[in-house]
């Protein structure tokens, strides 16, 4: 009862289930949005360790651009942090590959 007088009133939005023939493409852009949110998290998580220990601070583009991943390093001094964003930039690398792979099945 009281989901439909939600309904009624407009708060509650009616469910729709996929035809079979399209969940898998649903699946594929689902998967691509956590993998571009996971993207969005490593590309932060580098501008911040730059700007925080060596205050510079990079585009979310020009990390991205930037494939040769001993020039992000050479920005850094500190050994420990270059192992950090080391690692961040090898799942960064990873993950956009993925999401252009995904992103051919899609289309």
């Amino acid at each position: 009862m009281w989901l439909a007088q939600l309904l009624r009133l407009g708060l509650l939005s009616e469910g729709y289930i996929y035809p079979k023939e399209e969940r898998g493409v649903r699946e594929l852009l689902r998967r691509r949005m956590i993998l571009v949110r996971q993207q969005t998290m490593c590309l932060l998580g580098i501008q911040n360790m730059i700007t925080r220990y060596e205050n510079i601070r990079l585009s979310g583009d020009k990390i991205k651009r930037d494939h040769d991943e001993e020039k992000l390093l050479s920005y850094l001094k500190d050994e420990h942090v270059r192992q950090v964003v080391s690692s961040q930039a090898k799942i960064l690398r990873c993950v956009m590959e993925q999401i252009d792979v995904l992103e051919k099945d899609i289309h």
